[in-house]
């Protein structure tokens, strides 16, 4: 239909902005998300300072096959634990860190 937008994959970074922001980067990078990622602020918690960070990408075969694979590439960089949250076009929730990275791939049906 007109005007109605595309399905998309949210994701978020628990821990400080600058984690989002290090995934943002590295998925920038990717050829098959460009055109196809972008992002934008979350109301914060009640009561609190400050804003969240969302990632989205257009949601597509050859994108979800790059998530799969360039998320837990991100995650095994880290130096220090995070925890990575996936929504599905479908509402489909996934949260996981380096050691549980095939959730994304089950999530996504990437196999």
């Amino acid at each position: 239909m007109p005007g109605e937008s595309p399905e998309t994959v949210k994701i978020t970074v628990d821990g400080h902005r600058t984690s989002t922001e290090s995934l943002w980067d590295w998925m920038r990078s990717e050829p098959e998300l460009r055109g196809r990622l972008s992002a934008g602020t979350l109301p914060g918690p009640d009561g609190a300072m400050g804003s969240g960070f969302e990632l989205v990408v257009e949601a597509s075969a050859p994108a979800l096959a790059t998530l799969a694979r360039s998320i837990p590439a991100w995650l095994s960089q880290r130096h220090h634990e995070v925890t990575v949250h996936v929504t599905t076009p479908d509402g489909r929730e996934v949260s996981f860190t380096a050691d549980q990275a095939q959730l994304l791939r089950d999530v996504l049906g990437i196999r």
